[in-house]
């Protein structure tokens, strides 16, 4: 494989790692967002956040193909 594109592979394979990371943590805040407290806007803040960031990696992953 060429040499430049085992780097984006690379760089793929790290956001792919951060995007299942991701996941997790939105998973467990809606978890929690399921005890009796309920869901509040800090946990909405939280889940809003965390999506930017899924976006944002997602968006990270197609530069990387579109520049190579």
């Amino acid at each position: 494989m060429i040499a430049r594109y085992m780097l984006v592979a690379g760089h793929i394979r790290d956001e792919l790692a951060m995007i299942t990371r991701l996941v997790e943590r939105i998973e467990a805040i809606l978890a929690s967002a399921h005890q009796p407290a309920g869901l509040n806007f800090y946990y909405v803040d939280a889940i809003a956040l965390n999506l930017h960031d899924f976006y944002t990696a997602i968006k990270r992953i197609f530069q990387q193909i579109a520049g190579h």
